[in-house]
């Protein structure tokens, strides 16, 4: 909203008024076009006094202030300083008002959006983008900015297209998956690829480039919760809220920040509307942060998944858990890569694959120094995961030591291997588990 703060010569007062005047309207197209964003003049100048206080939290609230006094010095509210502002004429503000609307429109219509990513397109560019810039940071105003443009190209039913040279976004591949606003809309060519998708929720879109915009990583997990099983969809939460990527053609990267947590998960998903909200709903109330690989994803999915689902279902452990070691190394502290603190127990994945920055040579040491800290260390190597009986085994010792007795159904065992089958068999989703 962009508010005009005038002065009344015969009462010495002011005056505001809201909207209304030519200028107010070239100035809010020029903002919201170019900036994309709440700008405040004010701030813009540096003044001191431009504060929420002051003019109504000009800086989070998209209020553009201008302060318009016969061209004299406005003394500042907070403090000596003063703002100078020369006096605007009604004529000169009708003039600058179409001006400002002009150039305003022509930036806004420059910003063509060819197309907004939806499903496995959207994966694979966060995917891509969590890689190549390490940790993400979505602020407000980006979030606002493109979402409002999703609705804008959605409303007018416009078809996804592809700009010159065939250039979309940073990992995304052909045919591109997209969603449309209308049945005139779809198209299904060679290259793009659409669904219907009405409207989208608040602040869920992200600028991706190309004239694309992408929906944000909580919003995604909702996209995917359409199409995929539900083991499926928590091994996507899991790696979501997890620090490795699985790259296409199987490769997984290690070490990255974690593009969301499950508390905004969770939060995104009670508060949005739409298809795949229920699946959504269901499938976060399984997901936990902090896996640093996919072995690490399995193996707490299999110990704490329910027991209807294939699971053995034991209490959910913190993943990569810092406990204290003491010593100089890493500054005292290790990170266990499952862990029952309340229960001081650890479940230690040996394997080098999944752990590049450990050297075999330091593990033992490593499971010492946690054990002299008080911890139980279980040792699980691959071929316990891999394989139901010695994976039967080391749950039913992990389950002794937390005190947990497993009541297990007779059709448990069938259970267990479809979840099996989901996470490492025949129907494991490559482009979920590498």
């Amino acid at each position: 909203m962009l508010r005009i703060v005038r002065r009344d010569t015969s009462t010495r007062a002011f005056r505001r008024a809201e909207g209304g005047s030519l200028a107010a309207a070239g100035i809010r197209g020029l903002l919201g076009g170019w900036a994309r964003g709440p700008v405040c003049i004010g701030c813009t100048l540096g003044w001191d006094g431009c504060r929420k206080a002051d003019i109504g939290a000009c800086c989070e609230d998209a209020a553009v202030s201008i302060l318009v006094r016969n061209g004299k010095k406005i003394p500042s509210p907070a403090g000596p300083r003063r703002l100078t502002l020369f006096l605007v004429t009604d004529c000169a503000m009708r003039v600058l008002g179409r001006a400002v609307a002009s150039f305003g429109q022509a930036v806004w219509e420059s910003m063509e959006t060819r197309g907004i990513l939806a499903d496995w397109s959207a994966v694979f560019y966060w995917r891509e983008r969590r890689v190549a810039c390490g940790g993400v940071s979505l602020c407000g105003r980006e979030l606002r900015g493109a979402t409002s443009r999703a609705r804008t190209f959605l409303a007018k039913g416009r078809k996804p297209s592809v700009s010159k040279g065939d250039r979309i976004p940073a990992g995304c591949t052909f045919p591109l998956q997209t969603i449309v606003g209308a049945k005139s809309g779809r198209v299904t060519r060679r290259f793009v690829h659409s669904r219907i998708c009405a409207s989208v929720p608040d602040q869920s879109m992200v600028d991706a480039g190309e004239g694309f915009l992408a929906p944000c990583p909580e919003y995604c997990f909702m996209q995917m919760a359409r199409t995929l099983h539900l083991v499926e969809l928590v091994v996507l939460g899991f790696e979501l809220c997890g620090t490795y990527v699985v790259m296409p053609g199987g490769k997984t990267v290690y070490g990255k920040p974690s593009l969301t947590t499950v508390a905004k998960l969770r939060s995104f998903v009670e508060a949005a509307r739409g298809p795949g909200r229920p699946a959504a709903l269901r499938a976060v109330a399984f997901v936990q942060d902090g896996s640093a690989s996919p072995m690490e994803t399995m193996l707490a999915m299999m110990l704490c998944m329910p027991v209807r689902l294939g699971g053995f279902g034991l209490p959910r452990p913190s993943l990569n858990h810092p406990v204290s070691v003491g010593g100089r190394r890493r500054g005292g502290v290790r990170y266990a890569d499952v862990c029952w603190p309340e229960a001081g127990l650890i479940c230690e994945y040996d394997s080098d694959e999944f752990h590049p920055d450990r050297q075999y040579g330091n593990d033992a040491q490593r499971r010492n120094e946690l054990r002299f800290a008080g911890y139980s260390v279980i040792e699980v190597r691959k071929t316990q995961v891999l394989y139901y009986e010695p994976f039967f085994a080391m749950a039913r010792d992990v389950a002794s030591v937390l005190g947990k007795r497993l009541r297990l159904p007779k059709d448990f065992g069938e259970k267990h291997v479809g979840l099996r089958l989901r996470l490492l068999g025949r129907l494991r989703n490559p482009k979920l588990m590498g």
